[in-house]
This record gives structure tokens, sequence and C-alpha cells, in this order.
């Protein structure tokens, strides 16, 4: 396939033209004058360089003999100069940021993920959508100004430092653009605000949900609507997941020892009575109440017996009938550690029925333009209680597609999981970027750092993530050389050219120096603008973050008229 042309290499081209002429032009005129008056000739001499052309032509005047030594001399001091300005400029660029690799990275095709390929992409996704649907969600700007769209058939993976937009430049726009029903967790109010006005009843038609037992956003924090944590849990498996998210919400950063024993079978009994509960359908404080108490958890086992649970049930005995007293408390206690948040009324709450409050029906949420906003300030038993929902839409999400002829979603669900590693802690993740988006279940999960990433998921199993997430964006402000080194590699080479003068006896001689360097090194990701994002995907680009207020459209959704 033949090159495109280039503008900026053909300006340069025609801009060095110029220039060169420019100093030849000066170098005669400067050498004519001096050799003249040296040699006391031309006494008329024109004003202008067209002048003495035409002086040449007509014979008036005649170029003085000294004039020839004295434009030799002049042209090496020009050449001097311009190479001199050439490192010079050379050198600033490299000193600027991120400025020459900006102008690197600019260069390549976005094609893949701009606004043709993905309109194309989504009337192919959703040819029968009762809604319109925009070309994706937008990631940014390249410096030509293209814009680049995270598609709707796959999930996202952002990895951004504090202070790098990413509530203003992903999470918010992303919410607004939403087609359809929208999810969003956060452990702070930034940009909350915004998605309800944005989301508000008159623009979606739909209803917005907000879960807030912290009273992040003030008020007495008592529930708007209760959910069961439990929906969806059909069997052992189902039970397990939900353990995990306890066990993970609960479980500090520190406490990375334990017994492996005790940590298996305490999940296992506590799983064995979320599944109880969950065939009776009793509340979670059902099982707080069976878990604080060894004689209580024979009802768990009796109530599996009766619903032919049989596998669960002979687990369950086999675990309350263990012979040592202070085996069996050690499984009842890993147990009760994994509920330990639901000591808070508070919390609870949200999860046990009430007449004051609807039941929250993650099928109806799924069919309308409804909105989830998700808060939880360090995790614990509200970050687990915040994930469980989380699972709960999503898992309702799949079986809508399921029920559909095409295996989709008529149109996308956007779940946008900010914090995720920190409040949002679900096991089950990393799998489920693998086959999300062809559901039509859009994820955009953000981590602080690489570091809770991995410690959540462990190495390999982010791994899996990162390399499922289409796009896998850097957003800046990590110092984890093994991750930035990654992408480093991934970005590439080019060929770095350098010149270089040399002097001899016949004067100055020039000479380039051709080497391959990294498209962006690891320093230059880590000290990368803030306002700038690598994105790895169809295409490997660079662009500009956009956030919401500079598009109109998008302020005058989110911010009141009269806000300045």
């Amino acid at each position: 396939m033949s090159a495109e042309p280039d503008p900026g290499k053909d300006a340069v081209r025609v801009l060095g033209t110029v220039a060169a002429v420019l100093a030849l032009g000066s170098a005669v005129w400067v050498a004519f004058s001096l050799g003249s008056t040296l040699e006391h000739v031309n006494s008329a001499r024109p004003g202008d360089l067209p002048g003495l052309i035409r002086g040449f032509k007509d014979g008036s005047l005649t170029w003085p003999a000294t004039s020839t030594g004295i434009l030799v001399a002049v042209l090496v001091v020009e050449l001097a100069a311009i190479i001199g300005a050439v490192f010079l400029w050379g050198r600033l660029r490299r000193g600027r940021d991120d400025s020459s690799a900006t102008a690197r990275m600019g260069e390549r095709d976005s094609r893949a993920m701009g606004v043709k390929a993905r309109t194309k992409q989504t009337a192919e996704l959703h040819p029968e959508s009762p809604v319109a649907i925009a070309p994706g969600l937008v990631v940014g700007a390249t410096t030509t100004g293209a814009t680049v769209y995270h598609s709707w058939r796959q999930c996202a993976a952002y990895v951004m430092g504090p202070g790098t937009f990413k509530t203003t430049a992903f999470v918010v726009p992303h919410v607004l653009a939403a087609p359809a029903a929208a999810i969003v967790t956060s452990n702070k109010l930034d940009g909350i605000s915004q998605i309800i006005r944005g989301r508000r009843p008159e623009i979606t038609g739909g209803r917005t949900f907000v879960f807030d037992p912290e009273k992040l956003m003030g008020g007495d924090g008592r529930p708007t609507f209760t959910f069961n944590p439990f929906e969806g849990v059909e069997s052992i498996d189902d039970a397990r997941q939900v353990v995990a998210i306890f066990e993970l919400s609960t479980k500090g950063e520190k406490d990375t020892g334990g017994h492996a024993q005790f940590d298996t079978n305490g999940r296992d009994l506590l799983a064995c009575c979320f599944l109880a509960a969950a065939l009776q359908e009793l509340s979670i404080s059902e099982v707080h109440r069976w878990v604080s108490s060894e004689s209580l958890m024979k009802n768990a086992l009796t109530i599996l017996e009766r619903h032919g649970a049989r596998g669960a049930a002979r687990t369950l005995q086999g675990i309350l009938g263990t012979v040592a007293d202070e085996t069996r408390s050690g499984y009842v206690s890993t147990a009760q550690r994994m509920l330990s948040g639901l000591a808070n009324d508070q919390i609870v709450a949200w999860a046990v029925p009430r007449e004051d409050a609807p039941a929250f029906d993650a099928a109806a949420f799924v069919a309308g333009r409804n909105t989830l906003v998700l808060l939880s300030k360090a995790g614990g038993a509200s970050g687990a209680l915040m994930t469980t929902l989380v699972r709960i839409v999503c898992r309702a999400a799949e079986k809508a597609a399921y029920a559909t002829t095409r295996r989709r979603l008529p149109a996308p669900m956007v779940v946008e999981l900010d914090e995720c590693a920190n409040v949002v802690k679900w096991n089950e993740l990393p799998e489920l970027f693998s086959y999300y988006g062809s559901l039509g279940i859009v994820v955009s999960a953000y981590f602080q750092s690489i570091a809770q990433a991995k410690n959540l998921f462990g190495e390999t199993r982010f791994g899996t993530l990162w390399d499922a997430a289409n796009p896998a964006v850097y957003g800046g402000g990590s110092k984890d050389e093994r991750f930035l080194e990654g992408i480093s590699k991934i970005l590439g080479e080019y060929d770095e050219q350098t010149p270089s003068v040399s002097y001899g006896p016949s004067g100055a001689s020039t000479s380039t120096h051709r080497s391959r360097r990294r498209v962006m090194s690891v320093s230059e990701l880590s000290e990368m603008d803030p306002r700038h994002a690598i994105v790895l995907g169809d295409s490997n680009v660079l662009v500009r973050k956009l956030p919401y207020f500079e598009d109109k459209t998008l302020r005058q959704l989110a911010i009141p008229a009269d806000v300045p």
C-alpha cells in the first residue's frame, strides 16, 4: 500500500527551500557589496537583489574578484549557524516534557478506532436498537484532532494515578453517553452531581438509584431502595463467588497470611449458608445470625436438605461434624470475619426488606435507561454490598442478552467501575472481560496503580484482564518500571537521525548518524503530561484527554445554566 502524503513533512521541505534561497541571496548580496567597496567599483549599486541581477544582465555591474572569497566565507558562517540552530532545536525538543514523543505518536494511524470505523461497528452490533447510539465511548483525540472511541463490543481497563483527569475525561462522559442502563461506582463525590443531573429522568426517561449507606452525599443514610445480595444465587458456585466478594472486601492489604484449611472450609461454610438463604429467600441478616452461633448453623443444613441441595448439605455437614472443637471454631471464625461489617445496622439496612423502601428490580433496571450510582468510602461491608449489587445487575444483563436472538443487549449497558481494587473488589472480573463486551455489557475498570490491581487479582489474573481489555489505557501517574517498560516495548522503536559536523582542510562537512530509539521511554511514560493518555487497542496511539466541560453538549447536560 502506498504511503499517504505527510503535510507536516511537505511544509518542512517548502520552508527549507525558501530558507536556502534567502540564505544564498543574502550571501551574494553581502559578498558583492563588500567586494565593491574594497575595490572601489560599482558605485551605483541597486538597493535590492532583483536590481543586482538586472545589473549583471545588462553589464552595468561587474563581480569584484575579492567577492568570491567573501562569498565562500559568508556561506561557511551561515552553514555553521544553521547546523548550530538544528542542534539547539533538537535539544530543546527533547527537553520539553513529552512533546517529541507526542509528535512521534501523533503520526500513528488511529482510523481503526475513529468515528467512521466505530459507526460501522455500532450499526452491525445494534441494528435494531430502540435508541440512538453514539459510535462508542470517547477515549480522547489524537494530535491531529481525530476522536478515538472505545467500541461497544469490548471492555476497557485504565491505569491512572491521582490528578490525571480520570473522572472528568472518562467516567462522567462515558456515563452521560450511555444509550441504555448505566452503573457507576466511586469512593468520593467527584463528578457524581454531574452524572445525576446529566441522567435526570426528563433526559433519559429512566430512574436514578443512589446507594449511599455511608452518607457521602449527606442525608440520614436511610435506604432509598433495598436489594437481596443473594439474588441470582442458584448453586454453590454462585454462592462461592458472593463469598469471595465479602472476603476480599473485608481483608486488609496486610492480611496476606491465614491458615489454608481454615480459609477454605470457612469459605465453604459461608457459601453453604448463603445458598441456604437464597433458596429460602432469607435476608443476609439471618445468615449473620447463623454464623454468630454454631448451634444456629444447623438451620442452614436443614434448608439445604429440604431443597435437595445434597452436595452443599454434605459439605456443611462435614464442616459442622468436625470432631475437634478448636478446628470447627477456626472455620466459623473465618466466616465471622468475612461478615464482621454486618454489625453496622446502617449498612445492613440496604440489604434487608423494609416497607418504606422499594425492592430493587435488576431485570427492570437493565431493560430501561436507568442509572445506578454506588458510593462506598472505604470498602468493607458497604464495598461488599456495592460489588454484590454490581454483580446482580450484570448477571441480569447476561440473562437479558442471552434471551435475544443476537445474544446481545438491544442497546449496550455502560458499567464504569471507578476505584476498582479499592472499593470494588470483584474477583470474577478478569474472566468476565473476555466475553462481557460481546453481550453488550461494556465495562470500564479504573485502577489507581498496578500494585493495587495485582494485590487484588494476582499478577497472572490481572495480566489476563489487561490483555483482554481493548482499549487498555495508561493515563499517567505511574512509577512502576516493569509496567511502563511493557508499554514502552509495545509502542516500539523509531530511527533517530542525528546530524554531526566535522572540519578539515577543505572546510566543514556534515554527516548523519542513525540509531534505533524507543518511541516513548520509561522515563517519558512516567513523566507524561497528565492531559495525555496512551491507548493500546485496535491502534496504539497517544491522545489528548477530553474533559466533559470542554464539550458544549455534555456541559449543558451536566452543569446548571446558572453555573459559570
